[in-house]
Formats: structure tokens, C-alpha cells, sequence
């Protein structure tokens, strides 16, 4: 197991959880921005999506002003399922206290 350091720019999240057949999902899918390949023409950013903790860890999230993407330190770990790799969130810290305005 490679656990890599990172810092990521969230762009939102949002809770998943089902079951199909013998595959059960419950997590957080987090969205982040990352950037695209260059070696493949590849120009500016695009949302990676990342399995972060259970569907019911979307609580972490609700008060996070997502207007703009957010900055956290994030610990991160790619997981082999099948023929296709899977981003896991396995820590992860906001870098400044990002919160919803307060409505009048």
C-alpha cells in the first residue's frame, strides 16, 4: 500500500451508496481538479473523482463554501479494482476554514 501526500483543490462531494449484484458502494465521491496530460495535448485542469471514507461522512462537507474551489492537504491512495484504478481519499484537511457566509 503507497499512501502519497498531495495537496488537492475540491470542487465539491457528494454521497454514494447502492448495491448492485455482488458490488456494494458507500462512500464520499469527491471531486478535485487536476491536471490534464500534457504529453497527451492535454491543456489546463479537469475533475478527478475521489472515494473518500462512507456516504454518511458527507457531513465533513456541508458547511464548505464550494463557490470556488477549496485547498486541502490530502493523503491519498490508488487502489487497483479489476481493469480500472481508484482514487482513495484516506485523510483529509481543509487549509483554511472555508465555511458558508452567513445569510442576513
Amino acid at each position: 500500500m503507497q499512501i502519497i501526500p498531495m495537496q488537492l483543490e475540491i470542487t465539491g462531494a457528494v454521497p454514494s451508496k447502492f448495491q448492485i449484484d455482488d458490488y456494494i458502494e458507500d462512500c464520499v465521491n469527491v471531486s478535485a481538479l487536476v491536471a490534464l496530460d500534457e504529453t497527451q495535448g492535454g491543456i489546463g485542469r479537469g475533475a478527478e473523482i475521489f472515494k473518500y471514507k462512507t456516504s454518511t461522512d458527507i457531513s465533513e462537507f456541508k458547511d464548505i463554501d464550494f463557490t470556488n474551489p477549496v485547498v486541502a492537504d490530502c493523503q491519498v491512495e490508488m487502489v487497483k479494482k479489476g481493469k480500472k484504478m481508484v482514487l482513495v481519499l484516506k485523510s483529509l484537511k481543509f487549509k483554511q476554514p472555508a465555511v458558508q457566509p452567513v445569510k442576513a
